[in-house]
């Protein structure tokens, strides 16, 4: 028993065991007299094209999940380090077998015109006003995930008679109706940042 009781208090908890973990930006920007989200639409070289995201991508080894949302974001954008400023984080999303962490972070660019956009990921950047995403919130609609399991699957080991047993789950997926598509994860981190202000403003109502 001792060498179980030693074993479990030295065990550390993560949410990371087992699971790829990856670092996004969300970046804010003041332009035109008003905060506004800077987005990316994926570049036809890299898997999703054409789909909208936030710069980032997978935390490297030794490497924190911070510094790895800010490496993307240079690299991707084509910007200097200092002209970063990370300013929180939002809650991370467990999303199956991975974890993504998202900064928010504002840029202390005036423009961004002529940016140096890694075209490799990158095939565009444009930006949504925060006051745009207070005043129309997205739309959650439903996905059903059914169970596939293959024909070796032993259904009398755990006592059931087919795969029609096996629960499934629903998900929301979230779609903001903005110039441009917004949707999946892109679109919870949004959601999560956009909900933060409007709790805080209700908060703050006399």
């Amino acid at each position: 028993m001792e060498d179980i009781i030693q074993i479990i208090k030295n065990h550390q908890v993560s949410i990371e065991r087992n699971r790829k973990v990856y670092a996004v930006l969300l970046p804010l920007i003041w332009l035109n007299n008003q905060w506004q989200i800077v987005y990316e639409v994926r570049s036809q070289h890299i898997s999703s094209p054409g789909q909208t995201s936030f710069p980032g991508g997978g935390v490297e080894a030794g490497e924190t999940a911070k510094k790895a949302a800010i490496r993307e974001t240079v690299e991707e954008l084509g910007i200097k380090e200092n002209e970063i400023e990370v300013i929180g984080q939002l809650d991370p999303i467990i999303d199956q077998e991975r974890i993504i962490y998202c900064f928010v972070g504002r840029l202390t660019l005036t423009h961004l015109k002529d940016l140096p956009l890694n075209t490799k990921e990158v095939e565009r950047v444009f930006t949504i006003p925060i006051n745009v995403l207070m005043n129309q919130p997205p739309i959650y609609h439903s996905i059903q995930y059914t169970p596939r399991v293959n024909t070796n699957f032993p259904f009398q080991t755990i006592g059931l008679s087919s795969s029609q047993q096996l629960k499934g789950f629903n998900t929301k997926v979230p779609i903001y109706s903005t110039k441009e598509s917004l949707w999946g994860l892109t679109a919870r981190l949004t959601d999560q940042f956009i909900s933060l202000l409007k709790d805080s403003k209700q908060k703050n109502r006399p």
